[in-house]
C-alpha cells in the first residue's frame, strides 16, 4: 500500500468521522469444490482438509496458548488473553501448525506489546505512517512487526473508546454498535467521546489488510458501525472471512460467526472460499 492509498483511506475515514460527530477432519478428499450440490460449508471444509499444511494431529503436535504463555509473567499473559478476547478467540489454537499460521499473520511478540505501551495512539500512528513504504517491516526496533504494531494500536484505541463510552453508558459491551444520540445522557454525545473518535481515525488509517490480525482488528472496528444504520454485520463478517482465509480456516472465527451472525454464515463461507 502506497502513500496515495493511505491518503484516500484517511479522507474516507475523515468523512465517516464527520458523519459520526455531526475445518472438519472428516471431510472427504473426493468432494468437488465446484459441485453445485455442496454447501459453502462443505466446500470450505474440503479446501481445509486438502491444504498442504494440514496434517493429522498427534500428541506431540499439541500446542495451545497456555503452552505459549507458560513462562510469561502474569502481566504479559494478561496482555495476550485480553487481545484474544478482542480478536474473537482466534488465539485459541490447538496445534503447533495452527500457531505457525498465526505467527505468519501478524501474531504480536511481547516486544511489540512493550513498544506500543511506550507511545500514545497518535504518536504510534504517525510512526506507522512514516513506515508504510517499509511494510511489513518496521525499522523502529529489531524484531518489531508493522502488522502487529498497527493491530495493537487500533485495538488500544478501540479499548479506550469503549472505556469512555461505558463511563456514560454503563451497559455498553464490547461488540455493541456505537451509541446513537438518544443513548447519551441528555441526548448529547460527550466531548471526551468525540476526542476518542479523532484518535481512532488515525489508528485505523494505518492498518493494512495483508495479514489476518490486521483484518480482525478491522472487524472489531466495523462492529461499532459508526456510519451505518444497522449493526454493519456484512462488513464485520467480510473482514472475519478474509482473515479466516489467510489462516487457512480457523474454527474459532467460524464459531463466532455462527453464534453472533448466524444469518451471515453462508456469506462467511463464500468469502473464505474466494
Amino acid at each position: 500500500m502506497n502513500f496515495s492509498k493511505i491518503i484516500v483511506i484517511a479522507i474516507v475515514l475523515g468523512t465517516i468521522l464527520f458523519v459520526v460527530i455531526n475445518g472438519s477432519e472428516n471431510a472427504e478428499v473426493s468432494v468437488d469444490v465446484n459441485d453445485s450440490n455442496k454447501t459453502p460449508e462443505q466446500k470450505f471444509k474440503y479446501i481445509d482438509s486438502n491444504n498442504d499444511n494440514v496434517e493429522a494431529t498427534t500428541a506431540s503436535d499439541i500446542f495451545t496458548l497456555s503452552d505459549y504463555l507458560e513462562d510469561f509473567s502474569y502481566t504479559d499473559r494478561a496482555l495476550y488473553e485480553q487481545m484474544n478476547a478482542r480478536l474473537f478467540g482466534v488465539l485459541n489454537f490447538k496445534t503447533m501448525a495452527e500457531y505457525e499460521v498465526l505467527k505468519s499473520n501478524g501474531f504480536p511478540s511481547i516486544d511489540d506489546f512493550q513498544y506500543v505501551d511506550n507511545y500514545n495512539s497518535q504518536e504510534l500512528s504517525n510512526q506507522l505512517y512514516d513506515e508504510v513504504n517499509n511494510y511489513p517491516d518496521f525499522s523502529g526496533g529489531d524484531g518489531l512487526s508493522y502488522q502487529a504494531l498497527s493491530t495493537l494500536n487500533l485495538l488500544q484505541s478501540l479499548a479506550d473508546l469503549e472505556e469512555t463510552i461505558r463511563y456514560y453508558v454503563p451497559e455498553y459491551q464490547q461488540g455493541d454498535i456505537f451509541p446513537r444520540g438518544s443513548s447519551w445522557p441528555d441526548g448529547v454525545r460527550p466531548e471526551q467521546v468525540t476526542d476518542q473518535l479523532t484518535k481512532i481515525v488515525s489508528s485505523y488509517s494505518v492498518v493494512m489488510d495483508a495479514s489476518a490480525f490486521e483484518l480482525l482488528a478491522q472487524a472489531r472496528y466495523q462492529q461499532f458501525a459508526f456510519n451505518s444504520r444497522d449493526n454493519n454485520a456484512q462488513r464485520v463478517v467480510e473482514k472475519l472471512a478474509q482473515a479466516n482465509k489467510l489462516l487457512k480456516g480457523n474454527v474459532n472465527l467460524e464459531n463466532y460467526v455462527k453464534a453472533n451472525y448466524a444469518d451471515k454464515i453462508d456469506y462467511f463461507y463464500e468469502i473464505s472460499n474466494k
